[in-house]
Parts: C-alpha cells; structure tokens; sequence
C-alpha cells in the first residue's frame, strides 16, 4: 500500500496493488539520481483502474534494493516469479502416429508355444 503526503490529484491519495498483480518488476541503479523499481500493475476489479498500468516506485532515501528482496522472497513463497522454474518449462507437443510409418509393428503373440514332452 502506498500512501501519498502530497498529490497533485485530489482523487489519488492510495495505492493498493496485490502482489500478484505486480508483473514484469525490475530494479533500476541510475547513475545519478534515486534507485526505483518499476513494473506492470494488472488491475482488479472495482479497483479504480481500467487497464494494465506502469508503476515506478522512487526511493529517494534508500531502501530499493530491501524492498526488491523482501519482494521476491515473497513471490518465491507463493509459488510467482518473474523467471519460469525448470521444472515448469512447457513439455514438447506430442507427434501422433503418422501414416506413412517406416517401422512395422511389432509381431502379434498369438501364437501358442511349441508343447513340452517329458
């Protein structure tokens, strides 16, 4: 949640983004002037906003690079990152049978083996 001192819009006094709905995050280092983390906010129903908007987040007395970890030790605990697990990269699509198959099928086993005599 964010809380403004001062706005320039009279209707914007708060913030208030699920962290899910925060997308394509990154920390920028200027050389000069304020670390921010910037990013994508997915807007929930009833919230306010119409459409995906870009959020940049100024921090003018330090704090972006806790701020950035604490947030992606938290996506990580509910299971959303910005990088794709190993574990959950797409499988290769399935090839069906073709039809011009160059190998036979293998050979049926209905036949009864030969009979034992003691």
């Amino acid at each position: 949640m964010y809380l403004a001192e001062t706005s320039n819009t009279p209707d914007f006094r708060n913030l208030n983004v699920p962290i899910r709905n925060f997308k394509n995050w990154k920390l920028e280092q200027p050389w000069f002037g304020a670390n921010f983390v910037s990013g994508v906010v997915i807007p929930v129903q009833g919230g306010g906003l119409t459409k995906n908007s870009n959020l940049k987040l100024t921090f003018t007395e330090g704090g972006a690079i806790e701020f950035t970890t604490i947030l992606r030790n938290l996506l990580e605990r509910i299971g959303e990152s910005n990088e794709i697990p190993r574990e959950y990269e797409p499988l290769p699509a399935y090839q069906g049978e073709s039809s011009n198959n160059s190998n036979p099928p293998p050979p049926a086993h209905d036949e009864l083996p030969p009979q034992y005599s003691a």
